[in-house]
């Protein structure tokens, strides 16, 4: 506690009785699991909020690019995001910057921004494997809950949580099913209203900024 003589104190609370994992052993437990899912032909779903976050886990991605050899995609709202911030280099981390050089700062090499729908539409029905980052970050529309759909389903599959889910969220669902469900057993959530068989690897990763 700092040693302070204060008439009064603001401060947020938001994991104020919990004490985070290591951040660096998490971005390295993200990765690893990445590269053992997509190496054994599964796709990897991040839900990710928009706005921080979602440029947060491509820059983890960059950084481990040597480690994750499939196409990395970006969808929903964090595409027009990471447009922004590209926008303005000058405030951003200058070792970032240098990574990219004339490049965008963001989409190059393996990191594909999602254009249209019928590249969403192809990146789901692919039997290739590949990680693909989109919002929402709770899984309570947007990008993300289009392909939850359609991956949910399928055990080679994975949806890694990154970020805070509310307590009526579909993301919040999942990880009670998960520690719930037994070996074997299969959980049905409501992604849309529409009840999807969750068959695939769930797994949360800390990474918030609060």
């Amino acid at each position: 506690v700092p040693r302070i003589k204060a008439d009064a104190l603001v401060l947020e609370s938001t994991y104020g009785g919990k004490l985070h994992a290591n951040r660096v052993a998490e971005e390295k437990r993200l990765i690893q699991n990445l590269k053992r899912i997509t190496d054994r032909g599964g796709k990897v779903l991040i839900p990710a909020f928009a706005l921080g976050r979602s440029q947060e886990l491509v820059q983890i991605i960059h950084a481990f690019a040597g480690e994750i050899d499939v196409p990395v995609y970006v969808d929903g709202m964090v595409r027009s995001v990471c447009d922004g911030y590209a926008g303005f280099s000058d405030l951003l981390p200058k070792n970032s910057v240098r990574r990219a050089g004339e490049e965008h700062l963001f989409f190059r090499e393996k990191i594909r921004a999602v254009a249209s729908a019928s590249m969403r539409d192809q990146v789901i029905h692919s039997d290739e494997p590949a990680v693909i980052v989109a919002s929402s970050g709770m899984l309570t529309g947007g990008a993300s809950v289009a392909y939850a759909k359609q991956m949910a389903g399928d055990e080679r599959n994975a949806i890694f949580l990154t970020g805070y889910q509310d307590e009526e969220a579909p993301g919040r669902l999942l990880q009670r099913l998960m520690k719930e469900r037994q070996e074997g057993d299969f959980a049905t959530v409501k992604f849309d209203g529409k009840p999807t068989t969750v068959r695939c690897e769930i797994g949360t990763y800390s990474l918030s900024a609060h």
